[in-house]
């Protein structure tokens, strides 16, 4: 029987770990935005597995499931480039939350109701906002935090994704007992849930960055996306 003197070291040790430290000690955006990961990570893997299948067993054939595939993919391309655009002229807060809200809250209710192509085409495209907020997050999470922590903040920001994708067999287990349709749709209404709440609290525990108030002041002067391309 493990000595209960060195569990106790064991724990203060565990304690004081960077990666621990990081996270106790760090009170702006990292941190928040670090906690708030599972919100996003966990629902989406316990979807990912089984989207196309989802789409299929509701009569989506092979040729739509591609085409819709294949739209989505030129329409995040697009979306990208707009990206830093729209970051520095709204500001890395609020383009975190558009891209939240429209590009996985709405478009997983989309989901969430989908029965035909035009639906499942309807919901990839509000998905493709997600691209926009790709660049703002990565400004909120890093540009305010301190050059020493950053490499402690990627490797939280990995350890959230490695933790959600131990919730995947949840799905198939749940899809084993019941079907595929309802399991999924119930997943889609948890994910867009989520990402609401993941909304609120970056609206009310995140703070919008220096340089990003310094580019949104620099590019008010710019009426429309063509004088900054």
């Amino acid at each position: 029987m493990e000595n209960p003197v060195n569990k106790t070291q064991k724990r203060k040790t565990l304690s004081k770990h960077p990666l621990i430290e990081l996270l106790k000690n760090n009170k702006g955006n990292p941190k928040t935005l670090i906690l708030m990961e599972p919100l996003w990570g966990i629902p989406y893997n316990l979807i990912a597995p089984f989207a196309t299948l989802y789409m299929y067993t509701q009569g989506i054939t092979d040729v739509q499931i591609g085409l819709i595939l294949s739209v989505s993919m030129v329409v995040q391309v697009l979306f990208s480039f707009i990206g830093g655009i729209l970051t520095d002229k709204l500001g890395r807060k609020f383009t975190t939350m558009m891209g939240d809200f429209f590009g996985w809250g709405v478009a997983c209710l989309i989901w969430a109701v989908s029965g035909n192509f035009w639906f499942f085409l309807a919901a990839v495209l509000f998905n493709s906002f997600e691209q926009i907020n790709q660049t703002a997050w990565y400004c909120l999470l890093i540009e305010d935090a301190d050059s020493r922590d950053l490499i402690g903040i990627y490797t939280w920001v990995n350890i959230g994704g490695l933790i959600a994708i131990f919730f995947a067999p949840i799905s198939g287990l749940l899809i084993n007992t019941f079907s595929v349709v309802p399991v999924v749709r119930v997943l889609y209404v948890v994910f867009a849930v989520n990402m609401l709440i993941k909304v609120i609290i970056t609206f009310r525990y995140c703070e919008e960055t220096r340089q990003g108030k310094i580019r949104m002041a620099e590019t008010k002067k710019h009426l429309c996306l063509s004088d900054d391309l």
